[in-house]
């Protein structure tokens, strides 16, 4: 009789369990599909009452915040937003920490302990993994955004980014180049600043992985102890590279952050003291300035063209000749029409940056 009671109480309980995991799975769906059709009032409610019963599972979170931002609530949303990525980071941690090994009893013995210290050569393998992990940690310590109107960049905005990066070293490159030009004439947004340290950063991780290689290959101890001594400096960059891109990622900024745009007007206006005539005023330098840069590049091109021209003919008579020198030359042709190659794209992005201020002054002047 006590063993028929003590099963169907199992059974129930059991039941109960399936009942409320499938109520929980139809109530989470019912909010997705009232936010899909834009009842955010509604979806809302859902969410919230399914946190009060869960609050360790981090998908009603990510809803909320969602509905948040959809009804403009952007602080509920940006808190929202913390709860789940501290719930998510949370998980992979979990996931990612091994069971612990119980540690091996060492038998006493009376033979001397060496006192003889090897010194550790610089070695690649503890090189920070800007991984999913790592960005979770990162954002889970952020501090209280200063500000309503701007926030940190986001988890998603982060991983896109960094996502749209090219392994390919000569692409690499050449974004790092683009982003860094940008830098330079001060027209890069906060995300172009983001893109240009973690190019940096990549590029910097093919130096030492390249670095290593060449360093394990070295037999000469005199050599073998420079390249040490190198090796360590780049791993110094390294952290610095990983510190500035941590406290860029954490941040908070303005929605838009290009500064020769409208939107970052408007908000540079409203949240300090500068007045508009003020910021029309540098804005109009700025243009200036663009425009002298544009103009001395573009007599800079003209005058590399016509050395690379002279250069053809050149070579050309050089190698009828089969003269030796025809090597050196066209050694010094080849690095300046990469030079030439970069000032395209340089007069590009000023070309650009010229039509995006015209842009702003004439709305900012209707």
């Amino acid at each position: 009789m006590k063993y028929n009671k003590l099963k169907t109480l199992a059974l129930s309980i059991a039941t109960l369990l399936i009942f409320s995991t499938s109520v929980l799975s139809a109530t989470i769906k019912e909010g997705i599909d009232l936010y899909n059709d834009g009842q955010y009032d509604k979806a809302i409610k859902i969410f919230s009452e399914i946190v009060k019963t869960n609050p360790d599972d981090s998908e009603p979170h990510k809803w909320l915040a969602k509905c948040y931002e959809a009804t403009f609530d952007i602080k509920k949303s940006i808190d929202e937003n913390k709860i789940y990525q501290e719930l998510e980071y949370r998980k992979i941690v979990k996931e990612k920490t091994p069971t612990p090994t119980p540690i091996p009893t060492i038998a006493p013995t009376d033979e001397p302990i060496s006192e003889d210290v090897t010194d550790e050569e610089p070695t690649n393998k503890d090189l920070t993994m800007i991984d999913n992990l790592f960005l979770y940690d990162l954002i889970s310590k952020r501090s209280a955004v200063s500000s309503e109107s701007k926030a940190a960049i986001d988890f998603d905005k982060i991983k896109l980014l960094f996502s749209e990066i090219p392994t390919d070293k000569n692409k690499l490159n050449e974004l790092n180049k683009n982003m860094e030009i940008k830098k330079f004439y001060e027209i890069s947004s906060h995300e172009n600043e983001l893109v240009l340290e973690k190019t940096n950063l990549d590029i910097l991780t093919l130096r030492i992985n390249e670095m290593v290689l060449d360093r394990d290959q070295e037999t000469n101890s005199k050599k073998r102890a420079y390249k040490n001594n190198e090796l360590s400096k780049m791993l110094i960059n390294y952290q610095s590279e990983i510190k500035t891109i941590s406290d860029l990622i954490n941040k908070p900024v303005f929605t838009n952050t290009d500064p020769l745009t409208y939107e970052y007007y408007k908000h540079i206006v409203s949240e300090t003291s500068l007045s508009p005539e003020n910021y029309v005023y540098d804005l109009k330098k700025k243009k200036e300035k663009l425009q002298k840069s544009l103009s001395e590049l573009e007599k800079f091109m003209k005058d590399l063209t016509g050395l690379i021209k002279v250069q053809d003919e050149k070579l050309i008579n050089i190698a009828k000749n089969q003269d030796t020198s025809f090597i050196n030359l066209e050694s010094k042709q080849e690095k300046d029409k990469k030079k030439l190659a970069d000032s395209y794209i340089e007069k590009d992005i000023l070309i650009e940056a010229i039509k995006e201020i015209d842009k702003t002054l004439a709305i900012v002047s209707r």
